[in-house]
């Protein structure tokens, strides 16, 4: 009956130790899982990593141009401005050199006008001139000397 005993002991101990051989199997085969957890956790850390710096290149690089932008768009303003300063003072002088312009052409005008009534009256002048007591016959004239 010891033998049988001692032999169903070691049955059993050979079970606890097939057990136990599962167990650390099972133990390795964890292990290994969590380095390849552990390995993929750096590789995504890495690529995080990664993003972040891209992200903060990309943010930089926004605010260069949003920069720009804002140096851009104050440019247009004094432009514009600079653009209708420069309208005003243009149609200010363009207006001053027609005022110009448009009296010295009357000036003309009224000068040609002077002038010509100036010969016309002299023709009529020289037409009622009395030489050697022959007048001018006014009913052989037919034409208008009227200054207005």
């Amino acid at each position: 009956m010891l033998f049988v005993s001692f032999i169903r002991l070691f049955v059993s101990f050979i079970r606890l130790f097939v057990s136990f051989i599962r167990l650390f199997v099972s133990f390795v085969r964890l292990f290994v899982s969590f380095i390849r957890l552990f390995v993929s956790f750096i590789r995504l850390f890495v690529s995080f990593i990664r993003l972040f710096v891209s992200f903060l290149r990309l943010f930089v690089s926004f605010i260069r141009l949003f920069v720009s932008f804002i140096r851009l768009f104050v440019s247009f303003i004094r432009l514009f401005v600079s653009f209708i300063r420069n309208h005003h003072r243009f149609k200010k002088k363009f207006f001053s050199l027609e005022r110009y312009v448009t009296g010295r052409f009357l000036v003309y005008l009224i000068t040609l006008y002077d002038r010509m009534g100036h010969a016309v009256a002299q023709l009529v002048e020289a037409l009622r001139y009395n030489s050697e007591g022959r007048g001018f016959d006014s009913r052989w004239c037919h034409c208008n000397f009227s200054l207005t």
